[in-house]
């Protein structure tokens, strides 16, 4: 299976995201991108903290945008929310390739850690890894 994990700027929620599927799907290839990531350089250091507190390694990661058909390399696209939804079809993603992350959890959107501080930030973290624990029954795979 090859997965590609994406959120607005690929520093916070997809790499996180993607570092929680490939730790229980280590023979699916996963990736992560951003709608709108700008810039090279790594996850955001709350990511990477959590990462650290999750067992995870985020150090490797490096900022990568979204570009025109890189969805063609993938099985299925994992979005965060409605906005990287609309952004995805906007870009051609067929619907049947796109799977919200939160919906594995019974929820509409996973929010957005760059946002939030403390507590409610660490909360947005579990909350993606519980959601990624839950995918691959979610995509019956």
């Amino acid at each position: 299976m090859r997965v590609l994990v994406v959120c607005h700027g690929n520093l916070y929620r997809s790499p996180f995201a993607a570092a929680c599927l490939r730790n229980i799907r280590p023979q699916w290839h996963v990736d992560s991108c951003g709608m709108k990531a700008k810039g090279h350089g790594g996850a955001a250091k709350a990511a990477r903290e959590a990462a650290t507190r999750h067992g995870l390694d985020l150090s490797g990661h490096q900022r990568r945008p979204y570009t025109e058909d890189l969805h063609l390399e993938y099985d299925i696209v994992v979005y965060m929310d409605g906005g990287n939804h609309r952004r995805l079809l906007d870009a051609g993603v067929p619907s049947r390739k796109l799977v919200n992350l939160a919906a594995a959890v019974g929820l509409p959107r996973i929010p957005d850690p760059a946002f939030l501080s403390g507590p409610k930030q660490a909360a947005v973290f579990a909350l993606i890894s519980r959601a990624v624990g839950a995918l691959p029954d979610h995509l019956n795979t």
